[in-house]
């Protein structure tokens, strides 16, 4: 596509002002509306002056005004038009707050705090435009066998209200998850613990159960989630090397991935000496670094969003195990989706917790209390690196 040159779109502009003014709206909108709507801005909002709310500064009021002063009685709170632009607003702010999906409910609520008194206004919206998916999950079934006669009607669907790009890279998520979960295990349990034990003893160390038994449940199941609290780093790096070990026992090799480049970079000045090198999730998916991956580890997997996420699993191969080093506690990702804290409530992966350092930083053991929800009176710091001020 061919952008357009700046007479075309000083022209669009112009036209764009003339659209505003005809409908009462300010004409410093017009080359906001321009970059969003494109060259054919005007034309499209004497079609639908709703088209306004694209534009996030412009309220629902504001458009309303706008579209009785062009429209006269023919603008009607039930306008199509209309109901389609409040449902596309609703559902982007949930995805601006973080939401892939956001309640039917919930939009129909607030259709009817906006005057649309259409039962189903925000199906139908949903129904006319692609830009929103609607959503619906069947509730699992109970057990039918105490009934004797006719089987009661099946539970209505939960409905979601979705943007089509974030609808879909969660049901492509979902597929790849469900393909990930069937992997073949990597090695039995037994073999996995002595590969452990080995690799701790080459490095000097007395790996503790719990660590031992994450790593086991690794090479075991398809997708885990790595729980690494705060006050957990030495073990939260301790499971990179013996996933490492695990990987080069087994033949499988294993890419270690992180969202940000400063955290590769950390990572990288950690593990410089044993041969495990960090890369960031979109380098690796850029050049299809994962291709003959058994084990792909990414750590701080919280910061992930839910169309990366997609992407990623997408580029697992078939026989791969994923896992996720997180901290639930941590922020979530900038883009919309907690797609590990989603997981670890589903119960459909598998989830180990690993220790806590026997010797944690202050600031390590500070976050893992207020993460806990507590704020204690005092932080055990030699240095006063950290200080609590009551």
């Amino acid at each position: 596509m061919v952008d357009p040159s700046p007479a075309v779109l000083d022209d669009a502009v112009a036209r764009t002002r003339e659209a505003l003014t005809r409908m009462g709206a300010p004409d410093r909108l017009a080359a906001p509306l321009v970059a969003v709507l494109g060259p054919d801005a005007a034309a499209r909002l004497t079609a639908d002056p709703w088209q306004l709310l694209e534009l996030s500064s412009v309220t629902p009021r504001q458009a309303d005004f706008c579209a009785r002063t062009l429209l006269g009685a023919a603008a009607r709170p039930d306008d199509p038009r209309r109901v389609r632009a409040l449902v596309v607003r609703l559902v982007r702010r949930a995805a601006r707050e973080g939401h892939t999906a956001v309640e039917y409910a919930r939009v129909a609520r607030a259709l009817r705090s906006l005057g649309v008194t259409a039962p189903d206004a925000a199906g139908q919206a949903a129904a006319e435009d692609d830009r929103v998916r609607l959503i619906e999950d069947m509730p699992e079934e109970g057990d039918d066998s105490e009934f004797d006669g006719d089987l009661p009607e099946p539970p209505a669907p939960d409905r979601f209200l979705a943007l089509a790009s974030l609808g879909e890279a969660e049901q492509r998520l979902a597929r790849e998850l469900v393909r990930l979960t069937a992997s073949e295990p990597i090695m039995d349990s037994a073999t996995a613990a002595e590969t452990v034990q080995a690799a701790a003893e080459k490095a000097g160390h007395d790996p503790a159960p719990e660590l031992v038994a994450a790593l086991v449940t690794v090479a075991l199941r398809g997708v885990t989630v790595v729980v690494a609290g705060p006050a957990a780093q030495e073990a939260r790096l301790a499971t990179i090397r013996y996933a490492a070990a695990i990987a080069a026992e087994s033949q499988t090799g294993m890419a270690l991935l992180t969202p940000q480049a400063s955290g590769a970079a950390a990572l990288n000045r950690v593990l410089a000496e044993e041969g495990i090198r960090a890369r960031t999730v979109a380098a690796a998916l850029d050049d299809h670094a994962l291709a003959e991956c058994g084990l792909v580890v990414v750590d701080r997997a919280t910061a992930l969003d839910t169309e990366t996420f997609a992407a990623l699993a997408a580029a697992c191969p078939g026989h791969a195990h994923l896992v996720l080093l997180a901290d639930p506690a941590q922020l979530p990702s900038a883009g919309p989706g907690q797609v590990v804290a989603d997981l670890i409530a589903s119960r459909t992966v598998a989830v180990a917790a690993l220790p806590d350092d026997a010797r944690p930083t202050a600031q390590a053991a500070l976050a893992a209390e207020v993460g806990a929800g507590r704020l204690p009176e005092r932080v055990d710091a030699p240095g006063h690196e950290v200080v609590v001020v009551p």
